[in-house]
C-alpha cells in the first residue's frame, strides 16, 4: 500500500524537492521504507511493517515487482510479484519443510 510522501518523516538525501537517492522514511503506522529512491519513490530496498512482515527488492509504483517477502514464521515468498501478489517464483515455508513453485499467479506442482 502506498503513502503520500508528505505522511511520514524522510530522513536521507533529495533532488528537486523530491526523495532521490539513499533515504529511510518512517510512517504514523509504524512501517519503515528504507533503500534508494528515485523522484520520491522507492526503487530499491526494503519495507518493514509493524506486524514483522518484510518486503525487499525492486519496486515500482510502490509495489514490490520482484524480491523477497518474509513472514515472523519463516515463511517466505521469492521471485517476480505483480500487484502485490507473487507471479513466477516460490513459496517456502520451512518449519513445514515446505517449497510450492508459482508460474504466471499459479501454485504448481
Amino acid at each position: 500500500e502506498g503513502h503520500a510522501e508528505t505522511e511520514g518523516v524522510y530522513t536521507g538525501q533529495w533532488n528537486d524537492g523530491k526523495w532521490h537517492g539513499q533515504g529511510r522514511v518512517l510512517y504514523p503506522d509504524g512501517s519503515a521504507w528504507e533503500g534508494r529512491w528515485e523522484a520520491g519513490k522507492l526503487i530499491q530496498g526494503k519495507i518493514v511493517f509493524p506486524d514483522e512482515v518484510v518486503m525487499e527488492g525492486k519496486w515500482s509504483d510502490d509495489q514490490l515487482i520482484n524480491g523477497k517477502m518474509r513472514f515472523p514464521d519463516g515463511t517466505f515468498l521469492q521471485g517476480e510479484f505483480r500487484e502485490g501478489l507473487l507471479w513466477n517464483g516460490v513459496q517456502v515455508n520451512k518449519a513445514a519443510n515446505l517449497l510450492q513453485r508459482w508460474v504466471e499467479g499459479v501454485m504448481v506442482d
